[in-house]
């Protein structure tokens, strides 16, 4: 699934890029760590349903 890898691959590169911008921040507003928190929560349920489903194997392709 190229495209799908491609476009998390753009995704994690702004995600990156603002949990660098919010690391500089003297104080972090409440409502956006609970919003990346939730994300990342998010993230791993979908991420297991991906493996549960059997959309991302672990296994190489033509291999058993």
């Amino acid at each position: 699934p190229e495209p799908l890898l491609r476009e998390t691959g753009w995704f994690l590169i702004g995600y990156v890029a603002l949990l660098g911008w919010l690391a500089t921040r003297p104080s972090m507003p409440k409502l956006l760590v609970w919003t990346i928190i939730a994300g990342n929560a998010l993230w791993t349920l979908g991420s297991i349903a991906l493996l549960v489903r059997g959309f991302g194997s672990c296994r190489r392709r033509g291999r058993p």
